[in-house]
């Protein structure tokens, strides 16, 4: 992690809450960053009670200044399923090196086939395009007697890829909260962060 925080960012709520959105950006760039691997909280209505489940995702965007982010996902997933039917997450990020957990508590928006979709998707088809695979094999979850085939091709094409288009979601998680819990051996630090529209108040609170 070669992100420069600022000296003693920890001890200050306004540099705290800078440091987390100078990681979050700094991780969508960074393969190896742990950041950029956080897990995701949805619901899940199991019968009539709702059941929390968790996924690995990859952040894929983190814009400061509107306070979002992003990640994608197969729109046939339940995780999808889950987030159309309660917007409600959150996404749990930990860092060893820092020692620094961040927990962010939102709504999410999925957008399926819209101009936001596709921007996003011809963005990833020409950078990463090995991201959308698994957008064209079988729905998430399907039993399968082995490797899907499409996994043992090495190179592909934008044009390729074509067909995972309709599978594509690009979810936008809006923070309502963020906390930070950092372990300090002299004394761990917590901080809450909550947003009102386009404000943001900070404090501490008991770790």
């Amino acid at each position: 992690m070669s992100t420069t925080l600022p000296l003693g960012w920890e001890d200050d709520l306004a540099l705290t809450q800078q440091a987390v959105w100078q990681l979050l950006c700094a991780a969508v760039d960074a393969p190896d960053d742990p950041l950029r691997t956080p897990v995701l909280g949805t619901v899940h209505l199991q019968g009539a009670e709702p059941a929390p489940m968790l996924r690995t995702v990859v952040l894929r965007a983190a814009d400061a200044a509107s306070g979002r982010l992003s990640f994608h996902t197969d729109a046939r997933s339940a995780k999808a399923a889950e987030l159309a039917r309660n917007p409600q997450a959150a996404l749990l990020f930990y860092s060893a090196v820092l020692k620094l957990q961040i927990r962010v508590e939102g709504a999410v928006s999925l957008h399926v086939g819209d101009a936001t979709a596709r921007e996003q998707f011809d963005h990833i088809a020409a950078a990463s395009p090995h991201t959308l695979l698994p957008y064209l094999g079988a729905a998430p979850g399907t039993p399968l007697d082995g490797l899907p085939p499409v996994l043992t091709r090495r190179s592909w094409r934008a044009a390729d890829l074509a067909p995972a288009w309709p599978c594509f979601a690009w979810g936008v998680l809006v923070p309502r909260r963020i906390e930070t819990l950092v372990l300090d051996p002299r004394g761990h630090r917590r901080a809450r962060i909550d947003r009102s529209g386009t404000q943001w108040t900070a404090h501490w609170i008991a770790a």
